[in-house]
């Protein structure tokens, strides 16, 4: 289901694995205003699943995954930021820092992939890149 048809039960599902479209929309309070973003969720939702694997397959906790461009303004986003396409994911792994999180992922990942002190940034770009916020 996509944008058109978006109700409690899409929000509530899984999008194939560990993850939920509540998890990539905060709740249902962000929805993909289109297809193509709609498939960047579920498509980044599939590598989300071989990142838990990487990770000796700990839990996740998603803080920030898809945000409508009024939102990713309102918190102060890049403009060009990956999370308004539905393809960028900013997450906790349980028992990790940050950090160790993209140490454990740098060799693997091949597109962005961040840290700052309270979560990991990871996106599917295209492009290798690498950086911190601290």
């Amino acid at each position: 289901r996509l944008v058109s048809d978006w109700s409690s039960d899409v929000c509530s599902s899984d999008l194939g694995g560990h993850f939920t479209w509540s998890e990539a929309t905060k709740g249902g309070s962000r929805i993909p205003e289109n297809a193509t973003i709609s498939r960047n969720i579920v498509r980044m939702a599939k590598r989300m699943e071989e990142v838990r694997s990487r990770l000796g397959n700990r839990s996740i906790s998603v803080t920030s995954w898809y945000r409508p461009p009024a939102v990713n303004r309102a918190i102060g986003g890049a403009s060009r930021s990956t999370h308004i396409q539905g393809y960028a994911v900013d997450f906790n792994a349980s028992g990790l820092s940050p950090r160790s999180v993209q140490r454990m992922l740098d060799p693997w990942w091949s597109g962005g992939l961040g840290y700052g002190h309270t979560f990991t940034h990871l996106d599917d770009r295209g492009y290798r890149t690498r950086w911190n916020y601290s």
